[in-house]
């Protein structure tokens, strides 16, 4: 009896580890980005955001800390040569239901993402001389993805 207590015991603990080391291996892959990694967070009245994602690392840094933004901006190319691609250097404006300018900001790469109060918002965005515009709904909970193409 002792000896199949002991032989229980070494398989579950043989079990566990095999366990441990398979949750161990995928950790990475859900753990919090670098924070060299990611552009830095700025403050421009009650809102704070982050512009970036120019680079694999970057990118990969800015699309695993955005579910922490209630908005999330993407800029991407819809025509010519460049379809498809990123693009970076977006002008952004961010008016609150009133109409007051809650957010004024240069995108620095193709991902903005912004921490706001829940409402509705107008988004204006202007890449070279052309804009774009959308109202969203910022939510309590969860995040508003736009996606803006030039």
């Amino acid at each position: 009896m002792k000896i199949q207590f002991h032989s229980r015991a070494r398989i579950l603990a043989v079990r566990s580890a095999v366990l441990g080391a398979a949750l161990a291996a995928t950790l990475p892959a859900f753990a919090e980005p670098a924070e060299d990694a990611l552009p830095l967070e700025h403050s421009q009245g009650l809102v704070t955001y982050r512009s970036g994602g120019i680079g694999e690392d970057e990118a990969k840094a800015m699309r695993q800390i955005a579910r922490q933004y209630p908005l999330q901006l993407e800029f991407v190319a819809h025509e010519g040569d460049a379809r498809g691609a990123y693009v970076a250097d977006v002008n952004v404006s961010i008016r609150d239901g009133r109409g007051k300018e809650v957010l004024q900001t240069k995108a620095d790469g193709p991902f903005l993402l912004a921490r706001l109060p829940a409402g509705r918002y107008v988004v204006t965005a202007q890449y070279q001389d052309s804009q774009r515009e959308r109202r969203v709904n910022v939510p309590a909970h969860g995040a508003e993805h736009v996606v803006f193409g030039w």
